[in-house]
């Protein structure tokens, strides 16, 4: 596919390492399948649940699972991140570039063929699924909204980059939150609008946040940026209180 038809990639995605966070994750660890470990937080038997997808420093990162806890512990969700990486993760200014990374490691047909243990798991007790993804997370979440029909609506946080034509095939609302490295989502969202859900879907762009400071990236580039935790805070708010508006409309609950 050609660069023109992608949003593009932030470059800090490349470079910047894992924040080193002190916080204490407060979930639980499941074994789905053989091998696909699952990070779970939130009531066992939630009826509003969220597939967290995160960035390509994958599944261990302590900030990436504060974003999680957050979003079940203030949003009463149940809340599971697959590792789909299987513990791989890439490495910031490594030989290997990070698109190149992902379709050696995880490029979309493993998630798709993953995503029916994680669907089986929630559906005995969920009433709706949404999707929330950071970077990688985003990326195929733009994907994943247009071939699952199960998912009500989808959060590309920092999105990593996506093909403009995705959101055509896209099933449900979707809200984008770049922070002030992604390239413009405008354009992308303006296809967003020319679906039936157009008037739900939303743009926020995070200008005062770098790449990843939802999840594992939260110090961008080395430094300490005092206003992540805020902001992050703020951003799983927001996630809750759009999601909790579109869930309370029995009309756009998706079937599971």
């Amino acid at each position: 596919m050609s660069p023109s038809d992608q949003t593009g990639w932030a470059k800090e995605c490349s470079c910047v390492p894992e924040f080193q966070s002190d916080y204490k994750p407060v979930g639980r660890e499941i074994l789905l399948g053989k091998d696909l470990k699952c990070y779970v937080v939130g009531d066992e038997n939630a009826k509003r649940t969220i597939i967290f997808c995160y960035d390509v420093i994958g599944y261990q990162p302590r900030n990436t699972r504060q974003t999680v806890d957050q979003l079940a512990l203030r949003g009463g969700f149940k809340v599971i991140m697959p590792d789909f990486f299987r513990g791989a993760r890439f490495v910031p200014g490594g030989p290997v570039p990070v698109y190149q990374w992902i379709q050696d490691t995880c490029p979309w047909p493993v998630v798709e063929k993953d995503l029916p243990l994680v669907h089986e798991y929630l559906k005995k007790t969920a009433e709706s699924i949404c999707w929330v993804g950071t970077c990688y997370g985003g990326m195929i979440g733009s994907i994943v909204m247009g071939r699952v029909s199960y998912l009500t609506a989808g959060v590309f946080i920092h999105p990593g980059t996506m093909s403009m034509k995705d959101p055509k095939y896209h099933r449900g609302p979707v809200y984008l939150m770049p922070s002030r490295d992604e390239p413009d989502l405008l354009p992308y969202y303006a296809e967003l609008q020319k679906r039936p859900f157009g008037a739900i879907s939303k743009h926020t762009r995070f200008e005062n946040m770098p790449h990843g400071w939802c999840s594992a990236r939260g110090a961008g580039l080395g430094q300490a940026e005092k206003d992540v935790p805020k902001e992050q805070a703020r951003a799983v708010q927001m996630i809750i209180e759009w999601l909790n508006g579109i869930l309370a409309d029995q009309n756009l609950v998706a079937k599971i």
